[in-house]
């Protein structure tokens, strides 16, 4: 059993009957059972929609528990995301925040990965998410901590879930949207000028640290500078004649083999490292994690969609993502490599394909 002794559970404001309201999936109750056994043990006073009577609507129970309630534990699992109140119930807990103006969730994540409970709709609006597992004691005091902790107004929260979104939809439409039309075209005139083959496709690198380096070479030494494409230039939002130009890197893959293609970091990603660095964004490490992941999947979303066909013509790009050490530095290279290789199989057997109908 894990300790209760060096925790101070709070008073209980007005307006409050609860320390805690568990909102659960019906699959996980013994789980809940448990914890609500430990939590009471601590002297916290616990509800769960159980506690509000029976024949009552359920939709009430829930509302009564979350607003009488100090805080609110959501138990994030599988079930309770296919569950038919994980909908409603999410939607009462982000406006009973709203309304209260504090941080009051504190979503604890039961079996799933990371990807999972950062999409999660209160993967994000939670202020950080605890792991559980049952049978780890420490596991249980971090929840009870959690409850015992000083209300933190909702001003001085940053809603980690703005970050990537915001930043994703920026980086689209002011610069993909603008320089991935013509890739093509400009990687071929690159190659004839440099008597070089080059991989039609610009690869969008973004480490799962977020660190991103001035140079890509910083970061493997098997990817060097070799030049820019034709700069663009667009006038846009004041700024007259803006110039765009992509960098022309070789490749080298761990068996010497030399490839060419246009690489560079999402530079939001760098944004989002920044921001963890910089206390004045209160943005925690494990948040930044978070949000690297999420701005990778709502960008391959973005890209992957039907109705971006001029950005996606010719499928003029790769997202690589990577795992880079603390310093930034990671293997990106036999990534892009194993890509290449990939994409050039693909070509030959499509031209395969056409001489044989030409037959």
């Amino acid at each position: 059993m894990a300790e209760c002794s060096d925790i101070a559970v709070p008073d209980l404001d007005e307006g409050n009957e609860y320390h805690c309201f568990i909102a659960f999936s019906s699959k996980d109750e013994q789980l809940v059972i448990d914890l609500q056994r430990y939590l009471e043990e601590c002297k916290f006073k616990v509800a769960t929609f159980h506690d509000f009577g029976l024949g009552g609507i359920i939709v009430d129970d829930i509302e009564s528990g979350v607003k009488t309630s100090r805080r609110i534990i959501v138990i994030m699992s599988q079930a309770y995301l296919e569950s038919d109140w994980y909908d409603h119930e999410s939607l009462v807990l982000i406006h009973n925040n709203s309304t209260k103006r504090k941080q009051l969730i504190i979503p604890v994540c039961y079996g799933l990965s990371k990807e999972e409970m950062t999409w999660s709709r209160l993967g994000v609006y939670g202020a950080q998410y605890l792991n559980y597992d049952p049978e780890i004691p420490e596991h249980k005091s971090r929840i009870a901590k959690a409850l015992a902790a000083k209300d933190i107004p909702l001003e001085a929260t940053l809603s980690c879930g703005e970050v990537a979104e915001g930043l994703v939809w920026s980086y689209y439409y002011g610069y993909i949207k603008l320089l991935l039309p013509g890739m093509v075209e400009k990687c071929e005139k690159w190659g004839k000028e440099h008597d070089k083959r080059v991989i039609p496709k610009l690869f969008i690198l973004i480490p799962n640290t977020g660190k991103c380096h001035t140079s890509i070479t910083d970061c493997d030494p098997n990817i060097t500078l070799e030049g820019s494409t034709e700069p663009v230039e667009i006038s846009r939002a004041g700024v007259h004649k803006r110039i765009y130009k992509n960098t022309v890197h070789k490749i080298v893959s761990s068996a010497g083999e030399e490839y060419y293609a246009p690489c560079e970091y999402a530079t939001p990603v760098l944004s989002i490292y920044d921001m963890c660095e910089e206390s004045i964004a209160g943005l925690s490490e494990e948040d930044k994690l978070h949000q690297i992941q999420r701005f990778r999947y709502l960008l391959d979303r973005i890209l992957s969609h039907g109705i971006v066909h001029d950005v996606r013509e010719g499928y003029a790009f790769k997202i690589v993502f990577f795992k880079a050490d603390q310093e930034g530095k990671g293997e990106v290279a036999n990534q892009i490599v194993d890509y290449i290789k990939h994409y050039q199989k693909e070509k030959e057997e499509e031209e395969r394909r056409s001489r044989n109908r030409a037959a």
